[in-house]
């Protein structure tokens, strides 16, 4: 891995590339509303680009231009097409934009990418997941990803089983924010068609039953443990008798426990005090 190293600059716009590096987020929403907040305003929050120095033979921009120095977008893909649209009324305007600059190699590009997306509110899983993806194809080992993105290597793992099981229909619904992450990770340990079958079934019952009873119902097709909720646990336990002054069996001890536990009775005598209520 290369040293890198950042520094603040200004940036002919005709010579920033997009799309070299791709672009974490699949959507870029709201350009109009940005492009006519910096008219306004200005560009208050600079680009983020890789300066990448040409060894061998020059780089040819699409006008047919020359370069030994390129400037390959990193960050600010939502700033860069609103200025886009700018230009398009006015060709003078922001003929320069400020930019910091980061030296370092591809994979050191790709990591800030990433890390500068992940401020952002609407990059979703599948985006991020996908970018992480990218990265572990590049040799880099999930611990070692975890470590550049500050993030715990579970957390890395979680979206690599993700993109690598969940099928396009399941990517698809997490994207449109209408399957939660958890619940399609869950379901990505089916083989494709029961995944497809699964979603079908978790949209349906969404609908006449809700988000809850649909995200448990999923997650027990995918063969996980369900935790019941407090207010399901206060239900089943006003069907019990209340437990014995002295409880001996393992399962009147659970039983006065969990009343304990929910405000429902003292704490076992027969039992050491809890060290922490």
């Amino acid at each position: 891995m290369s040293e890198t190293a950042n520094k603040a600059s200004r940036v002919e716009f005709s010579r920033i590339e997009v799309g070299v590096l791709g672009n974490c987020r699949s959507q870029l929403k709201n350009i109009s509303e940005l492009a006519a907040d910096i008219e306004e305003r200005g560009l208050l929050q600079s680009l983020l680009v890789w300066h990448k120095r040409m060894k061998r033979e020059p780089h040819v921009l699409p006008d047919g231009r020359e370069v030994w120095d390129r400037y390959i977008l990193i960050g600010g893909n939502r700033r860069y097409a609103a200025i886009s649209k700018i230009r398009e009324q006015d060709a003078s305007a922001f003929e320069t934009v400020p930019a910091t600059l980061l030296s370092g190699n591809e994979d050191d590009a790709l990591f800030a990418q990433i890390a500068e997306n992940l401020q952002r509110e609407d990059l979703t899983a599948v985006d991020l997941a996908n970018a992480v993806y990218k990265l572990k194809g590049r040799g880099h080992t999930q611990s070692a990803i975890a470590k550049r993105l500050s993030k715990s290597q579970s957390f890395v793992s979680r979206l690599l089983k993700f993109r690598e099981n969940a099928s396009d229909a399941l990517q698809r619904a997490v994207a449109k924010e209408e399957l939660p992450f958890d619940t399609a990770l869950a379901l990505s340990e089916l083989d494709e068609r029961q995944q497809v079958r699964a979603l079908d079934r978790f949209l349906e019952k969404r609908i006449t039953s809700g988000s809850r009873a649909a995200n448990d119902d999923a997650k027990r097709t995918a063969g996980r443990v369900v935790r019941p909720t407090t207010v399901s646990l206060r239900a089943h336990l006003s069907l019990l008798p209340p437990p014995t002054a002295n409880p001996q069996s393992p399962a009147e001890v659970a039983h006065a426990v969990l009343r304990w536990a929910l405000g429902q009775g003292e704490w076992p005598s027969s039992l050491p005090a809890p060290t922490d209520p």
